[in-house]
């Protein structure tokens, strides 16, 4: 229904505007209607993907290619106008969770622990 689809792009325009993201085909573009079933009832959510097309992407093994060239697609290629990098300070910044009994959405914050390599002994 239209009330339906008026608030489904509704949640993308909040969302890109809390985080800072564009409503593009190289960063936030879709999400995924999820069902979650745990002792203390039902939810409904969204799971949104961010930044999804980097400079970086590919879909292949082996180096990226560069931006628009025959091999990913030319003009079609999912990057064409990408801002994005891996190396970006924030990249980690790109799953969302929106719940209906909440109405509210939350960031993943996903981080790598370094490994600080050798520690000098205490001894």
């Amino acid at each position: 229904s239209l009330s339906t689809a008026c608030f489904v792009a509704r949640l993308f325009i909040e969302l890109a505007q809390a985080a800072d993201l564009e409503l593009c085909g190289w960063d936030l573009y879709h999400g995924h209607l999820v069902f979650f079933s745990a002792n203390s009832g039902f939810d409904l959510g969204f799971l949104f993907h961010a930044k999804e097309h980097p400079e970086e992407f590919t879909n292949r093994t082996g180096p990226a290619l560069p931006i628009c060239s025959p091999e990913t697609g030319g003009q079609s290629d999912p990057r064409r106008g990408t801002r994005l990098s891996i190396r970006d300070e924030n990249f980690h910044d790109r799953n969302f969770l929106w719940l209906m009994s909440l109405n509210a959405s939350f960031r993943f914050h996903l981080s790598r622990e370094q490994d600080p390599g050798p520690q000098p002994n205490s001894d």
